[in-house]
């Protein structure tokens, strides 16, 4: 997976995407290690969530880059 974008061309209509977090937005800058999770922008609260929601708990996602989901196994 080679085909990173910036954050920046990422889509804003809920499509679940995975994203590269620099930082956890209530974490202290440089206290946190960057990581890939899945997630989608939430157009109501105008940022970056987790999937599942379970695991958002008001914390800001600071992504940089995004790249789309591969298909599931045994999907062509």
């Amino acid at each position: 997976m080679d085909n990173w974008k910036p954050i920046a061309s990422a889509p804003k209509d809920g499509t679940p995407v995975l994203l590269w977090v620099t930082q956890f937005g209530t974490t202290p800058a440089g206290q946190s290690e960057p990581s890939a999770v899945v997630g989608f922008w939430h157009k109501a609260v105008g940022q970056w969530r987790m999937i599942p929601d379970h695991l958002n708990r008001g914390e800001e996602l600071i992504a940089s880059h995004w790249i789309e989901l591969p298909k599931p196994p045994g999907e062509s």
